[in-house]
């Protein structure tokens, strides 16, 4: 998963794992998809820590057959230790996908407030299906900077790797990861996924 969205995406920056209380409005109008949220903003099993409530929403076009564009918003607030105010938490999103043949070609960009913290993030990934629905080879460009007013806060991932689907079920993935840190000695990661189902 892309280090962007894992850092930055409302839901899974607060360890939610993308799950919050509250209600959700979704649907369809001919080549329009729209998510509308109204949420607690604290995550999952937590108790409301605030009087207010967060709001969120998704809005995708699919302007030709194998391409979607979207835009995506979360405006909050949040209770932070040590300050008598809620603190904003705001976050903007713009995303794309094309499907041609046996390639996919996606981006996501995500720009947050986290009161006067400012970050943003982007992706790139190629994917080709050599045996369609069967194996499949990735490329991704990752790069997040978690502080725009700070230097030293950017680290860019290129990943590398395959998912050879054993079933429609079950599916093995290996990637491998180079981190270029611009303070940080630089990492190397070798990421191996089994998932099985029945």
């Amino acid at each position: 998963r892309s280090q962007t969205v894992d850092l930055l995406a409302p839901g899974r920056d607060n360890a939610a794992t993308g799950r919050d209380q509250g209600v959700a409005l979704f649907g369809s109008y001919s080549i329009f998809e729209y998510n509308l949220g109204l949420l607690n903003g604290s995550g999952i099993n937590r108790k409301d820590d605030n009087d207010r409530k967060d709001f969120c929403g998704r809005f995708l076009l699919r302007a030709a057959p194998g391409l979607k564009a979207g835009f995506s918003l979360y405006l909050g607030k949040k209770l932070a230790v040590g300050f008598p105010t809620n603190l904003v938490r705001n976050k903007y999103g713009l995303e794309a996908s094309l499907t041609q043949g046996r390639f996919l070609l996606q981006a996501e960009y995500l720009r947050t407030t986290d009161d006067q913290q400012k970050k943003q993030g982007w992706y790139a990934l190629l994917a080709y299906s050599v045996k369609p629905e069967k194996f499949q080879l990735i490329g991704r460009l990752d790069t997040v900077n978690l502080d725009l007013s700070l230097p030293g806060q950017k680290t860019v991932v290129y990943t590398a790797g395959a998912n050879w689907f054993i079933t429609p079920k079950s599916k093995l993935q290996v990637n491998y990861e180079y981190h270029n840190r611009e303070v940080q000695p630089d990492a190397h990661a070798l990421l191996v996924q089994l998932q099985v189902g029945f």
